[in-house]
Protein backbone atom coordinates (compact mmCIF):
# COMPACT_ATOMS: atom_id res chain seq x y z
CA UNK A 1 0.00 0.00 0.00
CA UNK A 2 1.34 3.40 -1.28
CA UNK A 3 1.23 6.09 1.89
CA UNK A 4 -0.48 9.28 0.30
CA UNK A 5 1.08 12.43 1.74
CA UNK A 6 -1.93 15.29 2.40
CA UNK A 7 -1.90 16.73 -1.26
CA UNK A 8 -2.13 13.60 -2.90
CA UNK A 9 -5.40 12.88 -1.58
CA UNK A 10 -7.16 13.74 -5.30
CA UNK A 11 -4.90 10.83 -6.63
CA UNK A 12 -5.71 8.77 -3.78
CA UNK A 13 -9.16 8.96 -4.20
CA UNK A 14 -8.99 8.29 -8.40
CA UNK A 15 -6.51 5.54 -7.25
CA UNK A 16 -9.47 4.16 -4.84
CA UNK A 17 -12.14 4.22 -7.49
CA UNK A 18 -9.43 2.18 -10.15
CA UNK A 19 -9.13 -0.27 -8.00
CA UNK A 20 -12.61 -0.88 -6.92
CA UNK A 21 -13.38 -1.14 -11.19
CA UNK A 22 -10.54 -3.57 -11.36
CA UNK A 23 -12.02 -5.83 -8.43
CA UNK A 24 -15.72 -5.56 -10.31
CA UNK A 25 -14.11 -6.58 -13.74
CA UNK A 26 -12.65 -9.06 -12.10
CA UNK A 27 -15.88 -10.62 -10.09
CA UNK A 28 -17.49 -10.22 -13.74
CA UNK A 29 -20.18 -7.80 -12.07
CA UNK A 30 -19.17 -5.24 -14.24
CA UNK A 31 -19.32 -5.65 -18.46
CA UNK A 32 -16.39 -3.45 -19.61
CA UNK A 33 -14.62 -1.23 -16.96
CA UNK A 34 -11.43 -0.99 -19.22
CA UNK A 35 -12.27 2.88 -20.72
CA UNK A 36 -13.22 3.84 -17.59
CA UNK A 37 -10.60 2.40 -16.03
CA UNK A 38 -8.35 4.10 -18.86
CA UNK A 39 -9.81 7.29 -18.29
CA UNK A 40 -9.43 7.61 -14.33
CA UNK A 41 -5.54 6.07 -14.58
CA UNK A 42 -4.94 9.42 -17.13
CA UNK A 43 -6.85 11.30 -14.56
CA UNK A 44 -4.65 10.17 -11.65
CA UNK A 45 -1.68 10.68 -13.55
CA UNK A 46 -2.61 14.12 -14.39
CA UNK A 47 -3.93 15.21 -10.92
CA UNK A 48 -0.41 13.89 -9.64
CA UNK A 49 1.44 15.89 -12.26
CA UNK A 50 -0.55 19.00 -11.39
CA UNK A 51 -0.15 18.60 -7.50
CA UNK A 52 3.87 18.40 -7.75
CA UNK A 53 4.39 21.08 -10.43
CA UNK A 54 3.61 23.79 -7.67
CA UNK A 55 4.78 22.30 -4.40
CA UNK A 56 4.75 24.56 -1.42
CA UNK A 57 8.16 24.31 1.03
CA UNK A 58 6.78 22.27 3.74
CA UNK A 59 5.31 19.83 1.01
CA UNK A 60 8.72 19.36 -0.76
CA UNK A 61 10.32 18.47 2.99
CA UNK A 62 7.07 15.89 3.52
CA UNK A 63 8.69 14.47 -0.53
CA UNK A 64 11.94 14.48 0.94
CA UNK A 65 10.84 12.63 4.22
CA UNK A 66 8.67 10.10 2.23
CA UNK A 67 8.30 6.95 4.13
CA UNK A 68 8.87 4.79 0.93
CA UNK A 69 11.42 6.57 -0.37
CA UNK A 70 14.76 4.62 -0.30
CA UNK A 71 17.13 5.07 2.40
CA UNK A 72 20.90 4.75 2.71
CA UNK A 73 20.57 1.22 3.64
CA UNK A 74 18.84 0.40 0.52
CA UNK A 75 21.80 1.40 -1.46
CA UNK A 76 24.02 -0.17 0.48
CA UNK A 77 22.15 -3.75 0.26
CA UNK A 78 21.96 -3.49 -3.75
CA UNK A 79 25.07 -2.21 -4.66
CA UNK A 80 27.76 -3.80 -2.15
CA UNK A 81 28.52 -7.22 -0.39
CA UNK A 82 30.27 -8.15 2.99
CA UNK A 83 28.93 -5.03 4.76
CA UNK A 84 30.16 -4.47 8.31
CA UNK A 85 29.14 -1.40 9.97
CA UNK A 86 31.29 0.46 12.19
CA UNK A 87 29.77 1.63 15.45
CA UNK A 88 30.02 5.17 16.95
CA UNK A 89 32.94 6.35 19.30
CA UNK A 90 30.77 4.61 22.50
CA UNK A 91 30.83 7.57 24.00
CA UNK A 92 27.61 9.18 23.51
CA UNK A 93 25.66 7.38 21.29
CA UNK A 94 24.57 6.05 17.89
CA UNK A 95 23.73 8.79 14.96
CA UNK A 96 20.67 6.72 12.86
CA UNK A 97 21.15 8.96 9.84
CA UNK A 98 24.85 8.10 9.38
CA UNK A 99 26.31 5.15 8.09
CA UNK A 100 29.27 3.78 7.49
CA UNK A 101 31.51 0.98 7.40
CA UNK A 102 33.86 -1.16 5.21
CA UNK A 103 31.99 -3.81 1.83
CA UNK A 104 33.07 -4.91 -1.26
CA UNK A 105 31.24 -3.40 -4.28
CA UNK A 106 29.60 -5.93 -6.71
Amino acid sequence: MYNYLDFEKPVQDLEGKILELKKLAENGEAVDVGDEISRLEKRSRDALREAYKALTPWQKVQVARHPDRPHCVDYIKGLLSDFTPLAGDRNFGEDQAIVGGFARFR
